[in-house]
């Protein structure tokens, strides 16, 4: 007689609890890859690009340009960042030497898009 109100109730709270439970999830390993990337782009301007290609593996996408070059990494497909939900573009600029000048990234999720950037420029 009361069993079956009591069970629908923890039934209802169980999944209630459990939609929250997954968007608290999520929103903590974006916030942990948007950590990892903000501080990978500080940390690689001025570095050598063998760098960046030690610590991100291969790029997918290398661009050619007078006197520059674009590398871009995305993850997915990319496993060197950490998950998160929606797509993650990471860009390095390297000049003539091999140096890289400019680091960026952005992400593109469901929800809100965030970027980010850092150049010897600004140094």
């Amino acid at each position: 007689m009361f069993l079956e109100p009591i069970f629908f109730i923890l039934t209802l709270a169980f999944f209630v609890g459990l939609a929250f439970g997954r968007r608290f999830w999520h929103r903590w390993r974006d916030s942990k890859r948007e950590r990892r990337v903000r501080k990978l782009s500080l940390q690689l301007v001025g570095q050598p690009m063998n760098l960046a290609l030690k610590e991100l593996g291969q790029p997918f996408g290398v661009f050619e340009g007078a006197g520059r070059t674009l590398y871009e990494w995305k993850s997915p497909p990319s496993t060197n960042f950490p998950a998160g939900t929606g797509l993650l573009i990471f860009y390095v600029i390297s000049d003539t030497r091999g140096t890289i000048t400019h680091a960026s990234w952005q992400t593109r999720g469901e929800e809100d898009w965030r970027q980010g950037a850092h150049s010897a420029a600004a140094r």
